[in-house]
């Protein structure tokens, strides 16, 4: 999967909607998901499993989450994983992610 200008706003949409409530340590666990487990859910054909620690893909364009995946370096992966978890008991949001994810390089 490419990182295109589209998926990046898309999820953006995504953090500032409220539709998604914050989570830690896990892609998704009770309905709240992790910047990343956004990610995942709203892109065709990725699914979260049901643990809610792994990506699973259902087309070969997706790579997993663990080698970065997403179209993202896993430095990237682990930049935002630990500024959602890293803040979650004092900012429930998104808000301090969003920046980040504004200023990532996309692919054309």
């Amino acid at each position: 999967m490419k990182f295109t200008q589209e998926v990046k706003e898309k999820w953006v949409n995504a953090l500032e909607s409220g539709t998604y409530e914050k989570g830690t340590g896990q892609l998704k666990i009770s309905n709240k998901y992790c910047c990343m487990g956004v990610l995942a859910d709203i892109i065709d054909g990725v699914d979260i499993d049901e643990e809610g620690y792994d990506i699973v893909c259902h087309t070969d364009e997706h790579i997993g989450y663990s080698n970065g995946g997403l179209g993202l370096d896993s430095s990237v992966v682990d930049i935002l994983s630990n500024l959602n978890d890293n803040n979650y008991h004092s900012d429930k949001t998104f808000k301090n992610m969003i920046p980040h994810i504004k200023e990532l390089e996309v692919e054309v």
